[in-house]
């Protein structure tokens, strides 16, 4: 009990190492341990007290900055112990704790604040609790800055509204038509105003008006298939007469076809595929959001390529325009005529046949005027095709020049008026199939 004097001078983790172990010599002599033991218990609790005592005061020096280094302990023999007991361990030094810089007394964090809220009061109870006479000043937080006035996107200016332009049938005063739309629609009506002039036939041509069988052949068509020169020149060979369908020349072609719709149906326009007007620039591809308009007959204009006079007096008599080629070989050259057009689609068929692909332009271009040229020495198709697909480059210019002399092309346009400023516009107009059924 010797131990309790001065007790309560002592700090807290001292006083608690010693009720420990005057607990432990109480227990002790409950537990009938002897004197010896019990001496060892308390000199166990001695050193563990001096240990704690010496850190303790090491750690207050180290605080003050007196003594930074703690001294290593000095060894401690080992205690004896009776046999049976376990001998303490040689204290091994311990480590020089690190150098403890001491604490700098560090200003609150400061908080955003309101401008709402009375910063005088919190200044005064921020120094009541420091213990300084003056708090220090708290920053007034910055007024924010005025944000850029943000100008409304400019408005795009108001496009102008979708016109619907109906391009009406014109006054056909300027190409009469060759019938009377009262006459009997199974009469065979003369047929004037041909592109050759009817000079290349041997009489004049007549036509009759379309039947349902007609547009039969012609509704599932597409344009350039197999089947259409076939039922192009079924319908020519129901529908005309006064010369053999196959005699009559591509350059009457497109106006015969276009004849034959308008004396069946002179109330229905042909569909139009759009125009840019060179006046106003209206463009129905973009201005006319419906572009529904349709033209007539006689808004259709044939152009040919040559004078069909003077190419009448070249080919004279005969038929076909002579020359000779650089071998010396005679050639005649022919207007292209309906005939012409089958002998060159039976040739692609077999050459495409015969090589598993689809013909060349190449191919077919030179296939195309080996149907309306006759080569001395050669003999049928197969032979002209090979004879002009052989020439040495120094004799196609010649050989060209014979052809194109002795041909004529024609060139089909729309002439109509502008729906928006009623300027005269002309443009292409070439036949399609699905145009010329379209209204039947």
């Amino acid at each position: 009990m010797r131990m309790a004097t001065g007790m309560e001078n002592l700090d807290p983790e001292s006083r608690k190492i010693l009720e420990q172990a005057m607990s432990m010599d109480s227990a002790n002599r409950a537990m009938g341990m002897n004197d010896v033991r019990a001496a060892e218990q308390r000199k166990l609790a001695e050193d563990m007290e001096r240990k704690n005592a010496e850190a303790r005061r090491r750690r207050g020096a180290a605080i003050a900055g007196e003594d930074p280094v703690a001294q290593a302990m000095k060894r401690q023999a080992p205690i004896k112990r009776r046999k049976g007991m376990v001998k303490q361990g040689v204290p091994v030094p311990m480590a020089q704790p690190e150098q403890i810089v001491p604490a700098v007394q560090l200003p609150p964090e400061q908080t955003p604040v309101e401008t709402a809220i009375d910063t005088g009061a919190m200044r005064q109870a921020f120094a009541k609790l420091s213990g300084t006479s003056q708090a220090p000043a708290i920053p007034e937080p910055p007024m924010p800055e005025p944000e850029p006035a943000i100008e409304p996107p400019a408005q795009p200016p108001a496009e102008e509204p979708k016109v619907r332009v109906t391009v009406p049938e014109q006054d056909f005063n300027d190409r009469p038509l060759d019938f009377d739309p009262s006459r009997d629609v199974n009469v065979f009506t003369p047929i004037s105003h041909l592109p050759s002039k009817g000079l290349f036939y041997p009489g004049q041509l007549f036509g009759q008006s379309l039947k349902l069988i007609d547009n039969y052949y012609l509704d599932d068509i597409v344009d350039g298939s197999a089947n259409t020169r076939t039922a192009i020149n079924a319908i020519l060979g129901r529908r005309i007469r006064g010369v053999d369908p196959l005699d009559i020349l591509t350059i009457d072609e497109a106006y015969i076809l276009h004849w034959l719709r308008a004396s069946s149906f002179p109330k229905h326009g042909l569909w139009h595929p759009g125009y840019k007007c060179p006046h106003c620039h209206f463009d129905t591809d973009t201005d006319n959001v419906y572009n529904d308009f349709h033209i007539g007959f006689r808004n259709l204009k044939f152009t040919l390529t040559k004078d069909i006079d003077a190419l009448a007096s070249l080919h004279g008599a005969n038929g076909y325009h002579t020359g000779f080629l650089d071998d010396g070989r005679e050639c005649h050259v022919y207007v292209h005529r309906l005939r012409h057009a089958v002998e060159l689609n039976n040739f692609i068929g077999k050459w495409e046949k015969r090589n598993g692909m689809t013909v060349p332009n190449a191919v077919r271009k030179a296939a195309g005027v080996a149907t309306v040229v006759e080569i001395e020495g050669c003999e049928n198709m197969d032979e002209k095709f090979a004879y002009i697909s052989e020439l040495p480059e120094n004799q196609k210019e010649n050989f060209e020049k014979l052809v194109v002399e002795g041909t004529v092309a024609c060139n089909v346009s729309a002439v109509l008026t502008c729906g928006r400023c009623g300027g005269v516009v002309e443009t292409p107009y070439p036949f399609r199939v699905q145009w010329f059924v379209s209204s039947l």
